[in-house]
């Protein structure tokens, strides 16, 4: 059915509107680019991305990527665009291996710790401070 404004209503409730905006009965809106606009505000695009209202962008997978860039997945877990990754105690840990802890401890894989101050602590409690050696 086409109505006066250039709307036009299908018999299952889908309403095409003269911009290529589609409204359906279940409040969802189909843009001309394929975007769908749910009445929640979430937006979902044809790659099964979800955009949610606060910013926050859901993919199929269940993986959730937030408006900084940080993705958090399903099991907690919270990845940023440099696959580093955000362990639920605050451990950081980067794709070579490297565990940064939120005291700004780095854990390197060889078991070694360095701290921000250059302080790099081993697995023998032998503390080596700018290149010194300190029992």
């Amino acid at each position: 059915m086409m109505q006066s404004d250039g709307t036009m209503m299908q018999s299952g409730s889908t309403m095409m509107q003269s911009d290529g905006t589609m409204m359906q009965s279940v409040d969802k809106m189909m843009q001309s680019d394929g975007t769908m606009m749910q009445s929640d505000g979430t937006m979902m695009q044809s790659d099964s991305t979800m955009m949610q209202s606060d910013g926050k962008m859901m993919q199929s997978d269940g993986t959730m990527l937030q408006s900084d860039g940080t993705m958090m997945q399903i099991d907690g877990t919270m990845r940023q665009s440099g696959s580093t990754m955000m362990q639920n105690d605050g451990t950081m840990m980067q794709s070579d291996g490297t565990m940064m802890q939120s005291g700004r401890t780095m854990m390197q894989s060889d078991g070694t710790m360095k701290k921000n101050d250059s302080t790099m602590m081993q697995c023998g409690s032998t503390m080596i401070q700018n290149n010194k050696a300190v029992q």
